[in-house]
């Protein structure tokens, strides 16, 4: 982390998500390649994480996802 490269590859970064409009963390640009044929989209905050799987059409289990637990059968 003291290294010029990846001080220099922060500084990158960090220009580049300014430009795209992030403002703080969890900033996510997303580009879906399924053929969506969508400009890229700007997610911010960890409560986004829905929307984000809404839009690559996957299944959002939570932050925490845990199987059910079984039942027993009486």
């Amino acid at each position: 982390m003291n290294s010029e490269a990846v001080k220099e590859n922060l500084k990158t970064n960090t220009n580049e998500a300014i430009a795209a409009g992030a403002f703080g963390a969890p900033a996510m640009m997303v580009e879906l390649t399924s053929g969506q044929n969508q400009p890229p989209t700007l997610f911010f905050g960890s409560d986004r994480f829905e929307q984000l799987a809404f839009l690559a059409q996957k299944t959002w289990l939570g932050p925490n996802p845990t199987p059910p637990t079984p039942q027993p059968r009486l």
